[in-house]
């Protein structure tokens, strides 16, 4: 039974959604209780990859310079123009912080679920410049990094660093995209202890070529004991 407080908080919840209802990101359909920043309908039409069920799995081909790679997943597979982009572009560019935070938990919900909750002791996220962070004013990757972990029960360690502002990998191929941001990243020296001999989980965005994410790994390689990486979205 709920607390006279609790009673009040949800009667209140329900007439502030009758007077502002919220809506659906991807198809605008107003949200019924229970729902939230996406309805039920259209997060059953993003295609989850169930990767984590499979370790290896094909993303590893993408990380072979990362020796100790222990897991790598990816929650959704990204098409163009389609429901997941548009959540990836809403997390992007729209300010819908709380929506990275909620798609972070998603993923560690699904991490949980298979177990996966006690094979990391640190979650990190793959960082922005600080001129360009300054100017969105956050980091979606942190983002959905919190969410995971908050549903892992386990630290989000913001560490990781971008030293240099790369031009945008939108429309680089392969091979330019991988040189394109080598030995762009460090790890805070002063922070290294609270990676040393640990499980880690390093957290991007989307997945591509792997470039971005598998160059976020260099600093952490002989430092952490494994390394795991997961995205909110995997471009095939």
């Amino acid at each position: 039974m709920l607390a006279p407080n609790q009673k009040f908080h949800r009667i209140l919840s329900d007439f502030a959604a009758l007077i502002y209802p919220n809506y659906c990101l991807t198809c605008d359909r107003t949200l019924v209780k229970g729902e939230s920043f996406i309805c039920l309908r259209c997060l059953h039409d993003m295609p989850l990859t169930y990767l984590w069920k499979d370790q290896p799995n094909v993303l590893h081909q993408r990380f072979f310079e990362i020796p100790n790679l222990k897991h790598a997943y990816g929650l959704f597979w990204f098409q163009k123009s389609g429901k997941v982009q548009q959540l990836l572009h809403n997390i992007k560019y729209k300010g819908e912080e709380e929506l990275g935070i909620w798609a972070g938990q998603l993923l560690g919900e699904h991490l949980r679920l298979a177990s996966l909750n006690t094979a990391y002791e640190a979650v990190l996220a793959v960082p922005l410049h600080p001129k360009k962070e300054r100017k969105r004013g956050y980091n979606q990757s942190a983002l959905i990094a919190k969410g995971i972990a908050e549903r892992l029960e386990i630290p989000f360690l913001n560490i990781l660093q971008k030293t240099a502002n790369i031009t945008s990998q939108t429309h680089k191929h392969r091979l330019e995209r991988f040189e394109n941001v080598e030995n762009t990243f460090s790890i805070n020296q002063k922070e290294c202890h609270a990676v040393k001999n640990r499980n880690v989980l390093i957290v991007d965005d989307v997945l591509t070529t792997g470039a971005t994410l598998q160059s976020a790994c260099n600093p952490v390689l002989g430092i952490a004991k494994t390394i795991s990486v997961a995205t909110l979205a995997v471009v095939k």
